[in-house]
């Protein structure tokens, strides 16, 4: 799996719930692990606390339309994170160990309803076209814009919409942005807070609250609210 991040507890600190952003490392000290029988960090063979994944992200695993078939991701054992081409795109099957490697990719995926699988290589964000019934790329991918970073655990600020509307977040975007409700036509509706430095924004399932990642420029620190 691809964690963005993951929870610290109890151990023999007695820590509290505690959620930790993932940034891959070859060189960290620290490790996850299995110990009696529980998932836990460690440093230098020393228990930290116990870990807990939350839920893996919808956008590093995406169904096709036959409900059968999944594209995902997986980690290249021999590259390190980070690098380029260090996952793998892959196809596989419910029910079976099928698996089907399709591109080498720097980022997470989303997939356009028309076929093509979008991902970023290199900083550029690409399509490329995808014959489920061959289970193969065709041809090479072509890009659609340029400046797109990767961060953490490889995510990238793009998603496709069920019905292929792609919206993207290029570099030297950065802020202070404004939160803004808007319709379906891109009509402006309403403001909701100040401008500021918004990151990782999520609307609860009632649309009544907003989490979002505020960044705090004096101490290089981020912090996560709630607007309702």
């Amino acid at each position: 799996r691809v964690p963005e991040h993951f929870v610290l507890l109890n151990g023999p600190y007695g820590l509290r719930p505690v959620a930790i952003q993932t940034s891959l490392s070859p060189h960290s000290p620290y490790l996850i692990d299995v110990v009696d029988g529980r998932l836990v960090m460690t440093t230098e063979g020393r228990v930290l606390a116990e870990v807990r994944f939350p839920k893996t992200p919808d956008y590093y695993a995406k169904s096709l339309p036959d409900g059968k078939r999944f594209l995902y991701l997986a980690f290249v054992k021999d590259k390190p994170a980070g690098a380029l081409g260090d996952q793998d795109l892959m196809l596989g099957e419910l029910g079976s160990k099928k698996a089907k490697k399709l591109a080498d990719v720097d980022s997470r995926l989303d997939y356009d309803p028309r076929g093509y699988v979008i991902y970023v290589n290199d900083g550029v964000l690409l399509a490329h076209k995808f014959d489920p019934g061959k289970e193969e790329m065709i041809g090479d991918p072509f890009p659609i814009a340029e400046g797109i970073p990767t961060t953490g655990a490889n995510g990238a600020e793009f998603s496709v919409s069920h019905n292929g509307i792609l919206v993207y977040h290029p570099t030297g975007s950065s802020g202070p942005f404004e939160l803004v409700w808007v319709d379906r036509t891109g009509r402006e509706l309403e403001k909701v807070g100040e401008p500021g430095a918004y990151r990782n924004i999520a609307l609860s399932p009632d649309e009544s609250r907003v989490a979002y990642e505020l960044a705090d420029a004096r101490n290089d620190n981020s912090d996560v609210w709630v607007y309702e």
